[in-house]
């Protein structure tokens, strides 16, 4: 870290705490070697976040330290800063500890299912005022209107998975699996409303 004498610290917080970009930059640079050390320690290399990630993280977490910090009669800044940087960087690995236990609780829970269970399977159904036979062929004709991903993420939830297990399992966002589930609810209710009308 660059030496800086106590009276030149305050200056530079005081001016960042204001809003001075370049106060704020100087002293992110000041602590920049602290913040690489806590990626190093904290192992996130090639794991959680890249390195100008775990910058940004760093940078807010500034911002918020600045936000919060009552003047050295409560402690030094540094020191303050250091336990903020070490926290977030603890909640980043929980984090990414818990997607980790999350896929694989997913994985397995797809994996149990057998082979031949699909979306289209009819044996557990038993039809209601409608043949079998009537049945199956607009269940067909439901899983043919679904696109390749629509039909994983109906396939999904037809054996009890979330949404959000789903946006894990297939590593996308948990928006993209709620369109997709909405439009499977929106094109089975539409071939379901056809074949009541006929």
């Amino acid at each position: 870290m660059n030496y800086w004498s106590r009276e030149e610290e305050d200056v530079v917080i005081t001016a960042a705490i204001a809003g001075d970009e370049l106060a704020f930059d100087s002293l992110f640079q000041r602590y920049l070697p602290l913040v690489n050390k806590w990626f190093r320690e904290l192992n996130f290399k090639g794991r959680l976040l890249e390195r100008d990630d775990w910058h940004q993280e760093c940078r807010m977490v500034l911002m918020t330290t600045l936000k919060r910090y009552r003047g050295r009669t409560v402690g030094e800044f540094a020191t303050y800063y250091r336990l903020n940087v070490r926290n977030r960087g603890f909640d980043l690995r929980r984090r990414q500890q818990a997607q980790k236990r999350l896929h694989e609780e997913v994985s397995e829970s797809i994996e149990a299912q057998s082979a031949d269970s699909h979306v289209c399977n009819l044996s557990s159904i038993e039809p209601d005022g409608l043949t079998r036979l009537e049945l199956q062929d607009r269940l067909v004709y439901l899983c043919d209107q679904f696109s390749e991903f629509e039909q994983q993420v109906w396939w999904g939830l037809s054996i009890g998975l979330t949404i959000e297990h789903i946006a894990v399992h297939f590593q996308c966002s948990y928006t993209k699996v709620r369109n997709a589930a909405n439009r499977c609810h929106g094109k089975a209710v539409t071939v379901l409303l056809a074949s009541g009308a006929n």
